[in-house]
């Protein structure tokens, strides 16, 4: 499967695009992603370039536990919303609305698209907002990425995560809610990683070129 990655350091051609607001950052780096391509109730992948202690850990744990580079390379999930905004879950702030543009020059990313109507797409989005302010749940994450490092092939790695979200969960959570279908591959009882929002043959790789603000 080739999945279509937006790096900042391999843009390839870009064509103009009006662009009413974009940050001086971007505009002074003279291309953004088209995120106007991004509909409600995308999942959006997402590991640094330069990766810190943590994303480094849930990367060896994601690979350990046996997935490919390609996915386990993925540390991050965030659910599109609109323009450029994401619902998220980050540790500090528990999940929390946030901008694409700030991570674009620091991040390569990915959108997957799940094969749903558009209603049901908006529908997960909004069920994404409906979680706000809940806790993340770092203890979760790394209980996960402890369970991971023997492998998800061992059936007894199961771990409750309470009230408590990680960024992976909030996009599951809301897809096997509105869609009462669970994403293939994600496993229902325990703890989703984004290597397996990665792998899920339930969602579709979509290509997002790169413009130039005009």
């Amino acid at each position: 499967m080739v999945q279509h990655v937006i790096d900042p350091r391999n843009i390839g051609q870009v064509t103009n695009r009006q662009m009413a607001i974009v940050p001086p950052a971007l505009r002074s780096f003279g291309a953004v992603p088209n995120y106007s391509l991004c509909r409600p109730g995308d999942l959006i992948l997402s590991a640094s370039i330069v990766p810190d202690y943590v994303e480094r850990l849930i990367s060896r744990a994601q690979r350990n536990a046996g997935f490919a580079s390609d996915h386990s390379r993925w540390t991050h999930a965030a659910v599109f919303l609109y323009d450029n905004l994401v619902a998220e879950a980050v540790p500090k702030y528990g999940v929390r609305l946030h901008s694409l543009y700030e991570d674009t020059l620091q991040s390569i990313m990915i959108v997957r698209r799940p094969r749903v109507t558009d209603e049901q797409r908006a529908h997960i989005a909004l069920r994404a907002v409906a979680t706000l302010g809940t806790p993340n749940g770092r203890l979760a994450a790394l209980q996960l990425g402890r369970q991971m490092n023997y492998g998800l092939w061992n059936p007894a790695a199961l771990v409750s995560y309470g009230r408590k979200l990680i960024c992976s969960k909030v996009y599951f959570d809301a897809h096997i809610e509105i869609t009462s279908l669970p994403l293939s591959g994600c496993p229902i009882n325990g703890l989703v990683s984004p290597a397996h929002l990665s792998t899920t043959n339930d969602l579709d790789d979509i290509h997002i070129p790169w413009v130039r603000p005009i």
